[in-house]
């Protein structure tokens, strides 16, 4: 488990090809919500009819995300980095789970292209140099 997350628009090059930004995550706030497309109705008789959308293996499952960024001045500004969230909302950006191989290695097979929505943002200091900013990541992966 690494103490960061990748997040960004476009992917970096060798050695990690990894999403170009990496960020810190509030880790005791991250959740995975599992979701499955479902109809569930009765007959007029009252026997449950239930759907879902499947492949050969089954409902098909997509994995989405909620956590909540922490922005701290270093190379660059606090700010700056928030800019740069509210760049990537509503768009799809590559997204690599916390729990991916360690830096320097090729990150290619933990990358997810999702679906980036603010929720919330939030200056935690006067001099807006710690910025907390509330995120959803919602699957874009298409059925196949």
């Amino acid at each position: 488990m690494q103490t960061h997350l990748h997040l960004a628009l476009t992917l970096g090059g060798s050695p990690e090809y990894a999403p170009v930004f990496k960020w810190k995550s509030s880790f005791s706030d991250f959740s995975e919500e599992p979701s499955v497309i479902t109809s569930i109705k009765r007959t007029s008789k009252g026997k449950l009819r239930f759907h879902a959308i499947e492949n050969s293996d089954g409902p098909i499952q997509w994995m989405n995300y909620h956590t909540t960024l922490k922005l701290l001045d270093g190379a660059t500004t606090a700010r700056q980095q928030l800019e740069v969230v509210k760049a990537m909302n509503g768009k799809t950006v590559y997204f690599v789970h916390p729990d991916h191989s360690v830096d320097g290695t090729d990150h290619r097979s933990y990358i997810k292209k999702m679906k980036l929505q603010i929720t919330g943002a939030k200056a935690i200091t006067p001099n807006l140099s710690y910025y907390l900013v509330n995120v959803e990541l919602i699957d874009d992966n298409a059925v196949v």
